[in-house]
């Protein structure tokens, strides 16, 4: 379950805007509104969806790594 480029890198977007804007909230208001836990929470989802397309791709460079003699 790995996912495209254009997926990687849109998830990676939306992660980093979400922190922009959580940022520039607390700096206009020293506060974090009520939208805040939703959209911590969309990004930790993010990140565990990234976290699993990640766990095929390290396990397939092992099974290669070992398949062509070891270690690089």
């Amino acid at each position: 379950m790995t996912y495209p480029r254009w997926a990687t890198g849109l998830a990676i977007s939306v992660i980093a805007a979400i922190g922009v804007l959580l940022a520039l909230d607390w700096i206009a208001d020293e506060r974090l509104g009520a939208w805040a836990p939703y959209s911590i929470g969309v990004a930790l989802i993010l990140l565990m969806l990234l976290s699993f397309g990640a766990i095929p791709r390290a396990t397939a460079t092992r099974a290669s790594r070992s398949r062509d003699g070891g270690d690089l």
